[in-house]
């Protein structure tokens, strides 16, 4: 057997903002139809520690040879009013009873801008929501259906009118799985973090659990 000869590139580069800071590409690749023929990459960069701004998306359909040109979905995260809003593609899977891919999107919303919110946040202060939303591709990831908040119990949709709806922010927070499946027997698990308070030894602390949903299609 003949050994192989391994060389490293630069993929993406980092950049600098105006001011001066620093930003780490993180690219994620989607790929779709149960195999990595058809794939989409995810460009974002990370200006701090779970914190990243912009987005830009591109498709390749053979194998990863050759891509499309960048799409570029934001220059920066949007905003409205005293809220931020940080989103992505945190993951796929493919079901082949129902030949169909599914997508599942992570969700934050900050009080303030990400940077603020966050600082805020390692104080005891709450001032990001994280929620989860799932929709459907029919032709390999190049078109999906309207997103759909993930519920484990009751509370609002998102409106996107108003980010600040408390029935919205404070009910069904989680933190999505990067992973999800289909079951052999047609069951979706997608598993997720979430806030949950027990009782140790006479208190209550808060502290993150691990939940797991099953879904079934009607």
């Amino acid at each position: 057997m003949t050994p192989g000869r391994v060389s490293r590139t630069m993929y993406f580069s980092y950049r600098q903002d105006e001011e001066g800071r620093y930003q780490v590409p993180a690219v994620s690749v989607h790929v779709w139809g149960g195999s990595s023929l058809h794939r989409t990459e995810s460009l974002t960069y990370e200006v701090e520690s779970d914190y990243c701004v912009s987005m830009a998306r591109r498709r390749s359909d053979d194998y990863g040879e050759t891509f499309s040109d960048f799409e570029v979905i934001a220059q920066e995260n949007p905003r409205q009013g005293n809220f931020e809003l940080e989103q992505f593609w945190s993951a796929v899977c493919h079901d082949p009873l129902r030949n169909h891919d599914l997508r599942f999107d992570f969700q934050r919303v900050f009080v303030g801008t990400g940077p603020e919110a966050l600082a805020a946040g390692w104080e005891g202060e709450e001032r990001h929501f994280d929620h989860g939303f799932y929709c459907i591709s029919k032709n390999e990831g190049r078109t999906f259906t309207a997103p759909r908040l993930l519920r484990f119990e009751e509370g609002d949709d998102f409106d996107e009118s108003d980010w600040g709806q408390p029935g919205y922010l404070k009910r069904n927070g989680m933190y999505g799985g990067y992973t999800a499946i289909v079951t052999r027997a047609g069951k979706l698990l997608y598993p997720f973090c979430c806030r949950a308070t027990v009782s140790t030894y006479g208190d209550e602390q808060t502290m993150c659990g691990v939940r797991c949903m099953i879904g079934t299609w009607e």
